[in-house]
């Protein structure tokens, strides 16, 4: 609802969901996501274990929230009247990229499996 000299108009959308760029819109990309792993373990005794590993993650054509939100506003759109200037804010088509790394370690004690049970 916008309110100007004592006329008061209600119009769709919000500060960044202005006329420009509200509707659907459709952009399929072909992506692709490889992965790395790698580990090497070592057997201290029979009791026990120890291993670490690096995990790499890629991924392209990621779409996140933040990069397809356009946050310039013309003010020209938010009074009713004609567009004035760049037609902002406007869809974006941002497909950044996105990698992600990890090193894992972990450790294992293998107990023995002993029938401690009394017999009879």
């Amino acid at each position: 609802m916008i309110t100007g000299g004592g006329v008061t108009t209600t119009a769709s959308g919000g500060f960044l969901a202005l006329p420009t760029n509200i509707g659907n819109f459709n952009n399929e990309r072909f992506s692709v996501v490889p992965e790395l792993n790698a580990r090497i373990g070592y057997q201290f005794s029979p009791q026990l274990r120890a291993v670490v590993g690096y995990n790499f993650i890629y991924w392209t054509g990621v779409v996140r929230p933040g990069g397809v939100i356009d946050t310039t506003v013309n003010p020209t759109q938010i009074a009713p009247g004609p567009l004035v200037g760049a037609a902002r804010p406007a869809p974006e088509q941002i497909h950044p990229t996105f990698g992600r790394t990890a090193l894992v370690s972990a450790s294992r004690t293998i107990s023995d499996e002993r029938d401690d049970r009394i017999k009879f």
